[in-house]
């Protein structure tokens, strides 16, 4: 007898399931969504004609064409990224120009990440398909996904597949998903909230998407906003894809070119942008920075700087260059009036911090090195501002970064940017004397 599940928590691939009828799953750890049944060994001899869809966990040789006999002719199967217990990437196995695309899309920053990613790429060359894999989930369905139809998508039965991550633990958590031909060519992306505040987030970088795509000098260099609004009680946003490899390690030519047609030509006082009032007039410190927030307040006081979108989370992970052009994807934490340099010194901290793991005396050689670039110097012409000032804004930018969520939540990321203050406040001046020219 099948037995009903009441889960309070929809997994990562909820929008894949069928908008009505009953989920029958087996062996996952999780329960999809209220309207699902749970049904213990094997699927064979059983009655599934009232089910429109099932979730199987490492599925069996015979499951797949026992399902398709049965009815269920769009299935999908997913190599599981690290298990079946923590389902964080499902990359699709369809195929190698499937699974490519997918693994693509997943850039793990720990070596067991990039182990299983590689496992994944390995078993799909070799065309172990659903069975290769240590940690397996299979999706079959009576009728298209619910998600195709925001989308306008009418494709045919094993058209389109999909890859897709739940996103990290936390306030923010959503789940994103890969849209994929048969052939490995993406559709689209789509983003899914999970929570109220990612929500707020998803939210947000549709009305950025929609103004940079305004401006024809950033047009093809951001995704398209093809659909945004609420599905099943949850904020959804759909966007054109954008292709290319990650971005470099540290800024380039490329990215200080781009970074140059976000700076606007209108310069206005400092404490009348939004930002400075929401997130600077007021900012919480650390006990002991109450000094340097109070010079830098001082130092900044009365300041004229150019209007600048900021996209809030400016990361070699967020950028994809493609034929001598950058594109940048992730404009949820995007602050259309926001500060200049806090992007270009967040790539570079972000990497350093999250990949390359520095020790303070490093992070400060490679800004100081930043600093006195000839592309910086460039950047600097268009900002108006002089060497001095970017490094006030270095200090502002940790200090704002140390009152974010995300960096508030790990205590290894908030100990990296206090220990890089200290080691700033400890000198004199964080370079030579002409980096305060």
């Amino acid at each position: 007898m099948a037995e009903a599940l009441n889960g309070q928590t929809k997994p990562p691939w909820w929008i894949l399931l069928p908008e009505k009828g009953s989920i029958a799953l087996r062996e996952i750890p999780f329960s999809p969504e209220k309207r699902c049944v749970r049904i213990t060994g094997s699927i064979a001899g059983r009655s599934l004609s009232k089910i429109e869809g099932v979730v199987l966990g490492n599925p069996g040789k015979k499951d797949v064409s026992l399902l398709t006999k049965k009815g269920f002719s769009w299935c999908y199967a997913f190599a599981v990224i690290p298990s079946l217990k923590s389902p964080v990437w499902c990359i699709s196995t369809e195929n190698k120009q499937v699974s490519g695309t997918g693994l693509d899309l997943y850039t793990p920053q720990r070596w067991y990440g990039r182990m299983a990613k590689h496992l994944v790429r390995i078993l799909n060359l070799h065309r172990m398909r659903h069975f290769g894999f240590p940690a397996r989930l299979l999706i079959a369905l009576r009728h298209p996904p619910a998600l195709l139809t925001p989308c306008g998508e009418d494709s045919g039965p094993g058209e389109i597949f999909f890859s897709f991550s739940q996103g990290a633990e936390g306030p923010f958590r959503k789940t994103t998903i890969q849209a994929v031909r048969k052939n490995g060519i993406p559709v689209l992306y789509i983003k899914a909230a999970e929570t109220k505040k990612a929500g707020g987030r998803i939210e947000n970088e549709a009305r950025a998407l929609s103004l940079l795509n305004s401006n024809p000098a950033l047009t093809g260099h951001v995704p398209g906003l093809l659909f945004s609004g609420d599905r099943e009680g949850r904020r959804l946003l759909v966007q054109s894809v954008v292709q290319g490899t990650s971005g470099p390690h540290s800024p380039d030519k490329l990215l200080f070119s781009f970074l140059a047609k976000l700076v606007g030509d209108q310069r206005v006082p400092l404490e009348s942008l939004p930002f400075w009032q929401a997130r600077v007039k007021d900012l919480p410190v650390p006990l002991g920075f109450e000094n340097l927030r109070a010079k830098i307040k001082t130092r900044l006081t009365n300041a004229l700087i150019p209007k600048t979108i900021m996209h809030g989370d400016f990361a070699p992970w967020n950028v994809l260059v493609n034929k001598g052009q950058v594109r940048v994807i992730d404009w949820e934490s995007c602050e259309p009036e926001g500060l200049p340099f806090f992007d270009i010194f967040h790539y570079v901290l972000r990497y350093g911090f999250l990949v390359g793991h520095w020790p303070p005396q490093r992070t400060l050689s490679r800004i100081r090195t930043l600093i006195n670039s000839v592309l910086f110097r460039e950047y600097l012409k268009k900002t108006g501002m002089d060497k001095k000032t970017a490094w006030v804004f270095l200090e502002l930018y940790l200090l704002v970064s140390l009152a974010d969520e995300d960096v508030m939540l790990d205590k290894g990321f908030r100990d990296q940017h206090i220990a890089l203050l200290k080691v700033m406040a400890a000198l004199s001046s964080p370079g030579p004397k002409t980096d305060r020219q």
